[in-house]
């Protein structure tokens, strides 16, 4: 019977043109109306927005000016240079390749559940006109990988779908992926983080020549005295802020 507002997973929080300041206040202002409890919401490493907010994670950012290759590790570059890339463009073939390999993906790599998006999902972003994808062949002339990639103010790389063969095209492809924002005028490309701080995907990423940047989470109480009043009903304390707002901690756990 209260509301609470969030970002999901995947969205890149507030978005927004013009002048932005003043952006925090209407909010509340916004929460006061609605009546909200609390909010959770993460804002894009990219936008300046003026707002209360902590470090959630660290996304890896990737200039797309200039000669790309330049910008890479050694040992990327030598890698992209050496890779002959029999490249799929058409969507006619990259969305049902892109369907087909994206649960065997999944469980190839034993990915989190929040990465189990629905079909109706996946097929709505394959269709979006800002969203592009690109396939690699491997030898047999089937599509072994395919990457996805959504242009704007900063491009984002979204997903990738690969059978066991097709994890070696990812670098190449997603090179390929970045050379096609850089002409659809994208100033840059969110490659996104790790999986857990600095690992093995962070530095897959950062070896591009993306530089780390932190993505913010902007945790809010707008009415106290009901904020309060739901974490005692869930059997949690109101300062606990391991999970927020601390009164799903319970249903989270339970699900």
């Amino acid at each position: 019977g209260h509301t609470d507002i969030f970002s999901p997973y995947g969205s890149g929080g507030f978005v927004g043109q013009g002048e932005l300041d003043g952006l925090h206040a209407a909010l509340e202002h916004l929460a006061r109306d609605e009546g909200w409890v609390a909010s959770y919401l993460i804002r894009h490493p990219t936008l300046g927005v003026d707002e209360p907010r902590e470090t959630s994670h660290v996304s890896y950012i990737m200039p797309l000016k200039g000669d790309l290759l330049a910008l890479m590790s050694p040992r990327r570059r030598a890698q992209v240079r050496k890779t002959t890339l029999d490249l799929v463009t058409d969507e006619a073939l990259t969305i049902p390749a892109f369907l087909e390999l994206y649960d065997q993906h999944l469980a190839r790599v034993d990915a989190s559940p929040v990465y189990h998006f629905g079909s109706s999902t996946l097929m709505r972003w394959c269709e979006h006109p800002q969203i592009h994808l690109l396939g690699a062949r491997g030898a047999g002339g089937e599509i072994e990988s395919v990457v996805m990639v959504a242009e704007g103010d900063c491009g984002e790389y979204l997903l990738m779908a690969a059978n066991s063969s097709g994890k070696r095209w990812a670098a190449p492809l997603l090179y390929q992926g970045f050379l096609l924002l850089q002409r659809r005028g994208c100033p840059e490309v969110n490659l996104g983080g790790g999986i857990r701080g600095h690992d093995g995907v962070a530095e897959f990423k950062r070896r591009f020549g993306a530089r780390p940047t932190p993505t913010f989470r902007c945790r809010e109480i707008f009415d106290s005295e009901r904020y309060d009043a739901l974490c005692s009903r869930a059997g949690v304390g109101s300062a606990d802020t391991a999970y927020f707002p601390a009164y799903h901690q319970r249903r989270e756990e339970a699900a």
